[in-house]
């Protein structure tokens, strides 16, 4: 065999996706696995360079070497690396792409030298040489079709048919520019995601780049904009956090860091638990491991100094809230996996860090309002987030929710008492459209520490500094010695909010409802106030008076009987 263009471009394809069928966890993730074709694309072109085959290379490539088109040019002896050139032109995450080059791409086509699955020589080239090439070629084509066969997976060969559209099945009765004017018009469908019923308040006006995302573009985007915004910062307190830290307690800073690493820990296994090569794998988890730890310190320290502004909250209610540290760290992770694409969906973070997603929203929205250079998908995705925690998660058997409605005497708030008293005239759902429009946020925002203390009757509300003490959320507070033992209660609380933890979820709980009613009815054609206020009266009814209807369910499903029998009466 020739290494013509065509059969270079055939063998170059095969042996991706060969190497991608080693590594399955790895090709789970889209940027992953286009970080793993630009380094197939770098090493078939360095050997093509050293094989010196210059007829099969396009001369206007910017990555050629400067004297290529000299006659003193002279071919490599030793292979050179495209991969920035690769990234900074087609998308890529250049330090990624070198790492899965090096421990991915290199580890695997050693071994297939070493087994003599293909023919090169020990620094891994010579396999376009022209006694090699045939063999190669053969070999590769060979090795994936066991593959195909032993696995029963989709032969990725396919795409590379002239006749692919008819072998893969997809419809040719359109012509190319219809197809074409149909792709430009899902486009934005198809690159952007959704927008949560719930989430227009926080997002920014939308910068239309339809006619140039990618899937790849978008993903790769989204991590430049996260190192964009971690610029400077550091996996550890700063000076400015530790003084702070330093100022509640000797031993907080390194009570926090502890905490961190655990959680680091468990994640770190997790991650590498179902992965084959998780030596190699570990150096992903350990890099978004490293984001997530940035990130955590740099939010931490933005929401304990925008808390502080205000004399009357005291954040030694927060800095020494146990769940606080555990859900904005998690919520950090859970973010960088976001945007690395990865199908490692929510809540797999939770069930990693074993954290409930009862607590997890009471810190989305802290972090929607205190980082404000969120990418505007980032934004959407958290609050995508936060709905699933509302409408399903915290209901499951073993949420903590249970045991909170237990203790405020199984008795749950009507909308009426936990709405904002500038918005809410009674539980009629009277203006339905003006309440939902404002009473998204408070015009004024409560202390963040109200999210995870809640009073109960029996209990101390406060941290009592200098000793352990255990909750209302049956969680753990860290000890915090300080000079001042003696110190008062009153003197630590600011203005707790009557509602408590219980409150602020089913104000967000009865928001939600009242969001997903509304787009429920309007789905169906129903625009009559009054059998609207009805239906609003059945659900509230059946949230408070018949709770346990909510347990291991959806809030949709709730709404859909309620609509239904309201409707059918």
């Amino acid at each position: 065999v020739t290494c013509s263009s065509s059969k270079l471009f055939e063998f170059c394809w095969t042996l991706f996706v060969v190497a991608k069928s080693e590594f399955p966890d790895l090709s789970e993730n889209l940027v992953n696995s286009y970080h793993l074709l630009l380094a197939c694309c770098d090493y078939v072109y360095t050997n093509v360079l050293m094989a010196d085959l210059r007829y099969l290379l396009n001369k206007s490539f910017g990555g050629l070497p400067n004297d290529f088109e000299a006659n003193s040019y002279v071919p490599p002896s030793k292979p050179i690396c495209i991969i920035d050139y690769l990234c900074q032109h087609y998308d890529g995450i250049t330090t990624d792409a070198k790492v899965i080059k090096e421990y991915f791409w290199k580890t695997n086509l050693k071994k297939l030298i070493e087994r003599k699955v293909l023919k090169g020589d020990p620094d891994l080239n010579l396999l376009l040489d022209i006694i090699n090439f045939d063999f190669n070629y053969k070999a590769i084509n060979k090795r994936y079709e066991q593959y195909v066969l032993s696995v029963g997976e989709f032969d990725e060969r396919i795409f590379l048919s002239d006749n692919a559209n008819n072998e893969i099945g997809a419809s040719n009765e359109c012509s190319t520019e219809d197809l074409a004017k149909e792709m430009k018009n899902q486009k934005n469908n198809l690159f952007n995601h959704q927008t949560p019923l719930t989430g227009r308040n926080h997002l920014k006006p939308k910068i239309d780049t339809s006619n140039e995302s990618t899937p790849v573009k978008n993903a790769s985007e989204m991590v430049f904009k996260i190192q964009s915004i971690l610029l400077d910062c550091l996996p550890f307190p700063s000076d400015k956090l530790y003084s702070l830290l330093k100022s509640c307690s000797e031993t907080l800073k390194c009570d926090i860091e502890d905490l961190i690493n655990t959680l680091g820990n468990k994640f770190c296994a997790q991650y590498c638990q179902i992965d084959h090569n998780s030596a190699l794998h570990n150096d992903f988890a350990e890099k978004r491991l490293t984001i997530a730890k940035t990130w955590f310190y740099k939010l931490f320290e933005n929401i304990i100094a925008k808390e502080a502004k205000n004399p009357k909250y005291d954040i030694k209610l927060l800095i020494c809230h146990t769940v606080f540290h555990e859900t904005l760290f998690a919520c950090c992770l859970e973010m960088v996996l976001f945007s690395y694409n990865t199908q490692r969906a929510f809540p797999w973070v939770l069930n990693a860090l074993q954290i409930h997603p009862y607590h997890f929203y009471k810190v989305i929205e802290v972090i929607v309002r205190v980082e404000d250079k969120l990418p505007r998908d980032m934004i959407k995705h958290l609050i995508s987030v936060e709905e699933q925690v509302l409408d399903s998660l915290s209901w499951q058997s073993e949420s903590p929710l249970w045991d909170l409605i237990e203790k405020n005497n199984k008795r749950i708030p009507h909308y009426d008492e936990i709405a904002l008293t500038n918005v809410v005239g009674s539980s009629s759902m009277s203006n339905i459209n003006q309440k939902i429009e404002n009473s998204r946020f408070p015009h004024k925002e409560s202390p963040v520490s109200d999210r995870f203390i809640s009073p109960a009757p029996g209990q101390p509300n406060v941290i009592r500094l200098g000793k352990q003490i255990t909750m209302n959320e049956n969680r753990q507070y860290f000890s915090a010695t300080t000079k001042n033992n003696g110190v008062s209660p009153s003197s630590l609380t600011g203005p707790l909010k009557k509602i408590g933890t219980l409150g602020l979820f089913f104000r967000k709980f009865y928001y939600l409802a009242s969001v997903r009613m509304q787009d429920l009815c309007y789905q169906l054609s129903i625009s009559d106030e009054d059998l609207m206020r009805k239906i609003w009266t059945c659900f509230e009814h059946v949230i408070i008076e018949h709770t346990n209807m909510m347990r291991d369910r959806h809030l949709d499903q709730i709404l859909m009987c309620t609509i239904y029998i309201i409707c059918r009466v």
